[in-house]
């Protein structure tokens, strides 16, 4: 599944992007793709970006060692399952996240904060924003939401405004029709 996806799926379930699987951008499991540096040769191929909810720095400054989420996963048809991302250790470049989800192995990977920023960016062209207060196990949040379509597919990520990192729910539709939810049911400072 994918990076903010899994960061979103392992931050948002996930920070909304480390060793798990999540949902897919629209719902991803790896972070977006960014256009090449401009050249004379790949000024076409340059995609312009929309704005990430949070920078590197903030999220950077609201994780300490020990932060965690933990999020339940819903996909029709199967049984609800857990997902937990832990920051083990935390430096001024990045932070390994340890990721477990359901009955499976943990899994730990090396992100640095600017990678993590990344799981949250999607082409403008695709994305609409708009700011909602919502209820989750986790809390009330104010969020600014990010609607990313592409095709039939869309993925909505509530990012709390409060929380810098992965969205506090995420959920992906097919044709109207939800294919996966992850909502945060809990999350530790440290």
């Amino acid at each position: 599944m994918a990076a903010l996806e899994r960061i979103a799926a392992l931050l948002a379930t996930a920070l909304a992007a480390c060793a798990a699987t999540g949902p897919a951008p629209a719902p991803r499991s790896a972070p977006p793709p960014h256009p090449p540096p401009a050249s004379a040769e790949n000024v076409s191929a340059e995609v312009e970006m929309a704005d990430t909810p949070f920078t590197a720095e903030q999220i950077r400054a609201a994780t300490k060692a020990g932060r965690t989420y933990r999020f339940e996963v819903e996909a029709p048809g199967k049984p609800a399952r857990v997902r937990e991302l832990t920051f083990v250790t935390v430096d001024a470049e990045g932070a390994e996240v340890r990721a477990t989800s359901g009955d499976a192995e943990p899994s730990s990977q090396r992100v640095s904060w600017e990678s993590l920023r990344q799981h949250a960016a999607f082409p403008k062209a695709r994305v609409t924003t708009h700011d909602e207060e919502i209820t989750v196990p986790a809390g009330t949040f104010a969020c600014v939401v990010y609607v990313v379509r592409d095709g039939d597919k869309t993925s909505t990520f509530y990012f709390a405004k409060s929380l810098p990192g992965a969205p506090v729910l995420f959920f992906s539709e097919v044709g109207g029709v939800r294919t996966e939810t992850s909502t945060l049911v809990e999350h530790r400072a440290e």
